[in-house]
């Protein structure tokens, strides 16, 4: 994954997943490079869907993606907790998204890089040519590809993508960008629209006498995270 010195000398390890398929290595680089953003409470790997596979094989892009931290498969028994028991811990939960901004920025740089560095490995292993099996890279200009970066993010990917764009105007980087199935706000209408919420529904029933009740926390964890809800952007 990507190694990056945080402040204080805290260094963070970040996973990501490249996916090159055939039509990209047959070709040599890829016609687009596609940074995606995973739904609620999964994780990078969901870029590997076969949906997803088979348009970047079509297209000829190269795919990419890491975590949304805070809103991943493992950040569930925070959320969780945070919505039964202890709604001030959520606040930790958008302290780890504004994390995960910083994360998908790396990956949005270092993307180009990373993924020349795939393609020149897969064809040292074509030909049987030594390589250094180091994985670190190096940014720099002789190392750049032409191929453009576009951001797609996908229900919470949307959600947070929307933000996570807004965000990146000042910094460059980044070609264009689709959101799809996204909205807002999200605890009062998105959320509560998930496959997943049914299972929040069932224990919410066990901590408040009646819906109205769930609806207004609902609305109070709106508030916490109204900083990150693509309408404030």
């Amino acid at each position: 994954g990507l190694s990056m010195s945080g402040r204080r000398g805290v260094d963070t390890r970040v996973g990501w997943v490249a996916v090159l398929p055939c039509s990209v290595i047959a070709r040599g680089s890829p016609r687009e490079i596609v940074q995606y953003g995973h739904g609620v409470f999964d994780n990078r790997s969901e870029v590997t869907d076969s949906w997803l596979v088979a348009l970047a094989q079509r297209e000829e892009w190269a795919l990419v993606a890491t975590d949304w931290r805070g809103m991943s498969r493992f950040d569930l028994p925070v959320v969780a907790r945070a919505m039964l028991a202890q709604p001030e811990t959520f606040r930790s939960t958008i302290d780890q998204l504004y994390q995960a901004f910083v994360d998908q920025f790396v990956l949005l740089r270092l993307a180009p890089v990373m993924t020349q560095w795939l393609l020149t490995w897969v064809d040292s292993k074509k030909h049987s040519i030594p390589m250094d099996q180091d994985m670190s890279l190096t940014v720099g200009p002789a190392q750049s590809t032409d191929a453009n970066v576009t951001f797609v993010g996908v229900s919470n990917g949307g959600i947070l993508g929307a933000g996570f764009v807004r965000w990146l105007d000042g910094l460059g980087g980044l070609r264009r960008a689709a959101i799809i199935s996204a909205g807002s706000p999200f605890a009062g209408m998105v959320l509560t629209r998930s496959a997943l919420f049914s299972l929040y529904q069932q224990a919410l029933n066990l901590c408040f006498f009646d819906n109205a009740s769930i609806q207004y926390f609902l609305y109070l964890l709106q508030l916490i995270w109204d900083p990150l809800d693509p309408s404030i952007w």
